[in-house]
């Protein structure tokens, strides 16, 4: 968002409290730049590299619990909540892993 002053120059705001930058009038179609902490830059470039990795990564036959929740966007103690209802796991030696493909399949099939 612009807050044009009444010296024509406008002031960025964000909405998540990052120092806004000035921008002058000429430069209204340019979208509003804004300061990022080292922490927020840090997990801005985090998040988009793994979705870049995520994007252009083979899919895996087989995950674990903790890729299978990020996957679905839950916890690991949900995983395991939905295991205890059927969740279809598969066990290679010792270890539990999910085929994501049979997981959603198997979600879609539950009744709400």
């Amino acid at each position: 968002m612009i807050d044009n002053g009444s010296n024509g120059i406008g002031v960025a705001k964000a909405a998540s409290g990052a120092k806004p930058l000035r921008m002058d009038a000429a430069d209204n179609d340019v979208a509003p730049a804004f300061t990022l902490s080292r922490q927020e830059l840090g997990e801005l470039v985090q998040v988009a590299v793994q979705a870049a990795l995520a994007a252009q990564a083979p899919k895996a036959l087989l995950v674990d619990k903790q890729i299978l929740a990020h996957l679905l966007g839950c916890s690991a103690a949900h995983i395991d909540g939905l295991r205890k209802q059927g969740l279809p796991t598969v066990m290679v030696g010792m270890n539990v892993r999910f085929e994501p493909e049979d997981v959603l399949a198997w979600l879609r099939g539950r009744k709400s």
